[in-house]
C-alpha cells in the first residue's frame, strides 16, 4: 500500500526537494510499485520536489549497507543524481549469502516444491543461498549449522581483495549466538573489519523461519 510512502515523502517534502527512497528487489516485494505509485501523487502536490524511487538488487542486511551508505553520502553533500549513481554502482558490489535453518517456513510459502522438504527431513540440510541481481541462488547444502557457517566464510574469503576496508553487516533471526560467532570468525580473518549485526526483521522472519544466519559485504 503506498499509504506510508505518501506520509513519509509528505514529511520529507516540507524539508528538502530531493528525495531518495530505496526499496526491497522488485520480485521480493511490492514495496517499489507502491513506493512509485505515491511518489506520483505527492509529485502532484509539490511541483519543485523530485522523487527517485530505486529497487535494490539485494536485501536484508545487504539493502541495510547500500542504504547506509546512501545516508553517509546525503549528509555529505551529495545531489539526488549523484546519490543514484553510487547506489547503482555499490549495489553490484555487495555480496550477501545467508544459511537458512531449516526449508519449513519457504515451503509454507510456496517459494520451493515440496520435493525439497523431503530432502531437508532426510537429510538435515542447511542450505547458503545468495542474492544476486535480485534473484536468490543456492550455493552450497551443508549437513550442519557450524559448517555452514565456515561456508559463508569461505565465500566471503573468496570474493574479499583486500584493497579496500571491509564493510560487513552480520544477519540473524532468533540466532544471535551463532551471529556472533560468524562475526569473530570474520574478524579473526579480517581485523579491521567495520561489523554490524542487524536482526531480521519479523517480515523477514516470516518467509525464513528461526534460525538464519548471515553475512553481507563489500569493500570500500
Amino acid at each position: 500500500m503506498p499509504g506510508p510512502y505518501i506520509e513519509a515523502f509528505t514529511r520529507l517534502a516540507a524539508k528538502t526537494d530531493q528525495i531518495l527512497c530505496i526499496t526491497e528487489p522488485v520480485r521480493f516485494s511490492g514495496m517499489f510499485n507502491a513506493a512509485q505509485l505515491a511518489a506520483m501523487q505527492v509529485l502532484e502536490k509539490y511541483s519543485n520536489l523530485r522523487i527517485k524511487v530505486i529497487p535494490c538488487e539485494t536485501a536484508a542486511a545487504g539493502l541495510g549497507l547500500v542504504v547506509l551508505e546512501a545516508a553517509r553520502q546525503a549528509e555529505a553533500g551529495k545531489s539526488l543524481d549523484n546519490l543514484v549513481g553510487i547506489v547503482s554502482t555499490l549495489m553490484q558490489r555487495v555480496y550477501l549469502y545467508a544459511a537458512l535453518d531449516t526449508f519449513d517456513y519457504l515451503i509454507r510459502g510456496g517459494r520451493i516444491p515440496k520435493i525439497a522438504a523431503l530432502a531437508d527431513a532426510v537429510l538435515q540440510i542447511k542450505p547458503v543461498f545468495t542474492l544476486r541481481n535480485g534473484d536468490a541462488q543456492t550455493v552450497a547444502l551443508p549437513r550442519t549449522a557450524e559448517k555452514a557457517l565456515q561456508n559463508m566464510l569461505d565465500l566471503m574469503m573468496g570474493h574479499v581483495k583486500g584493497k579496500g576496508k571491509l564493510k560487513v553487516a552480520v544477519m540473524h533471526a532468533d540466532a544471535l549466538e551463532r551471529a556472533h560467532r560468524l562475526e569473530q570468525n570474520i574478524k579473526e580473518k579480517f581485523p579491521e573489519a567495520e561489523i554490524l549485526i542487524m536482526e531480521f526483521t519479523p517480515v523477514m522472519g516470516v518467509h525464513t523461519g528461526p534460525g538464519v544466519v548471515g553475512v553481507a559485504f563489500y569493500e570500500t
